[in-house]
């Protein structure tokens, strides 16, 4: 009898206390896993290479000996610094580039060649690249201001995560009408 009544006076554990433990074990991991991800987004954005472009205008007016005469070569330069200033380093896998000029004063046509060499080279942090283009500068526009309009698209791709991004520039700029330099 007395084994009877030990047998019959232990309770079973009750089930929704391992349960319960098992989900609380689950939140607490999902918590971490949500935690862990938003860090590592935040350190993306952060530690992630950042183009930009700024273009300068500049133009020359100097005097060219052809035979026994001398004419004067009006030339507009129009120089694109393609910037990193993120922390990691960038490729270059495309360039859609073009300056065109607006008002009075029209240039001459130019080729993209500076640009498409820029593709496949690496932008470090901190460091620059540059591209030139010269533009002749019609008689037509003898006396104006000229204007031209830099827009264009960067692609590029982060080299530690692998990660593509684009940069959509817009860059006006205004260049006096150049004076000739007396000749030598």
């Amino acid at each position: 009898m007395v084994g009877k009544r030990i047998i019959g006076s232990v309770k079973e554990p009750p089930k929704w206390v391992p349960i319960g433990i098992s989900l609380f074990a689950l939140l607490i991991s999902f918590l971490g896993w949500r935690e862990a991800h938003r860090g590592r987004l935040i350190n993306e954005a952060v530690n992630r290479p950042i183009v930009t472009v700024e273009t300068n205008g500049e133009a020359l007016a100097r005097w060219a000996k052809e035979g026994s005469g001398e004419f004067l070569v009006r030339t507009l330069f129009v120089t694109s610094e393609i910037k990193n200033l993120g922390k990691t380093p960038a490729i270059i896998n495309k360039v859609d580039h073009e300056v065109t000029s607006f008002g009075e004063c029209e240039l001459g046509e130019v080729s993209e060649r500076e640009f498409q060499a820029l593709v496949g080279k690496e932008v470090v942090p901190n460091l620059s690249l540059r591209a030139g283009q010269a533009f002749p500068i019609l008689t037509a526009c003898e006396g104006q201001k000229i204007n031209v309009i830099s827009t264009g698209v960067i692609y590029y791709t982060d080299t530690v995560s692998g990660i593509p991004y684009e940069h959509h520039f817009f860059r006006g700029v205004t260049v006096p009408y150049p004076t000739p330099i007396p000749s030598q």
